[in-house]
Formats: structure tokens, C-alpha cells, sequence
């Protein structure tokens, strides 16, 4: 190959990348383009973190000792719990909030393919349930969990769920 024939594909080369890069920065400037992490406050970070590892089988992804940070989700790109313990050195105002966010309603919704076996695993693990698996009026099925702390979960069944006429 002669150096003529390599700076040329060279600079094809760069210009696809310059294509990518500008194309991809221009579609997704100033938007969002994912959640990245829901905030989760716990009173014991290492209980929390063996509830949904080894109870629910979510695995680590980030631990951050340091800023008291945990990340759990998939490996790839779609959202993560973040299990965030108070932190008693942050303004006593912040902090109060923080402890009283233990024990609430997350608003986080899980998915599975199989709600019924997803609830007798968890039960034969000592999982509490505040609503058992039952068909919702959209058409899917959901069953409501808690954590060590109380925080609630819902998880729901629906293969349909984007494909159904909800008019």
C-alpha cells in the first residue's frame, strides 16, 4: 500500500468518525437520553446490599465506600438503584430528610416474565409482600414488595404492555 493510498483512507476514516461524532452530539444535545440512577435511602447499606443481591439476585455494578455510593442494575446502560445510606455529617435539615425517606413508597416498578414464580421464590426467601400478585385493570399483572427497611417495590408482569390498545 503506498502512503498515498493510507492518508487517503486515512482521512475517509476520520471523516466517518467526524460524521458520528457530530451527528451524535447534535441528536442528543440538551436532552435526556436515560436515567441513570433512582436514589434509594436505607438505614444499613450492607443489609440492603444483600437483600438485592443475594435475595432479589440484582448484581453490584458500582461500590463507591467512599461517597457511601452502591449502584445495582444491569451491566448495560439502563438504570440503576442506588442505595444511599444518611449521611449524619450533611446539613441536619438534609439529613432528617433523608432518614425519613426510609420506609416509604420508592416508585420503582421491576419486570419479569413469570410474576406468579417470582413470588414464591421470594416468599420462600422471607421477602414481605404488601400486595400479592394479582391482574391489574390494564390488562397486566402486579404484586408489591418491601425491603428490610419498608421501602415499597411493585413488580408487574405484561408481555403486552407497548402493544395494547389503551384507548
Amino acid at each position: 500500500m503506498t502512503s498515498e493510498m493510507s492518508n487517503s483512507y486515512d482521512l475517509e476514516e476520520q471523516g466517518r468518525i467526524w460524521w458520528v461524532l457530530m451527528t451524535r452530539e447534535k441528536s442528543s444535545a440538551g436532552l435526556i437520553h436515560r436515567i441513570w440512577t433512582v436514589r434509594v435511602f436505607v438505614s444499613n447499606q450492607e443489609e440492603a446490599i444483600t437483600f438485592f443481591h443475594d435475595v432479589l439476585e440484582i448484581p453490584v455494578i458500582l461500590d463507591a465506600p467512599r461517597f457511601g455510593w452502591v449502584e445495582l442494575g444491569p451491566e448495560d446502560d439502563r438504570a440503576k438503584i442506588a442505595l444511599v445510606e444518611p449521611n449524619p455529617d450533611a446539613d441536619p435539615i438534609i439529613y432528617e430528610w433523608q432518614l425519613n425517606q426510609i420506609g416509604q413508597s420508592t416508585g420503582i416498578t421491576f419486570e419479569t416474565k413469570d410474576i406468579d414464580g417470582f413470588y414464591k421464590k421470594m416468599k420462600e426467601r422471607g421477602v414481605r409482600f404488601h400486595m400479592l400478585p394479582q391482574e391489574m385493570p390494564w390488562g397486566g399483572f402486579m404484586a408489591g414488595f418491601e425491603d428490610p427497611d419498608g421501602n415499597r417495590y411493585n413488580i408487574v408482569e405484561d408481555s403486552e404492555h407497548y402493544t395494547r390498545d389503551y384507548s
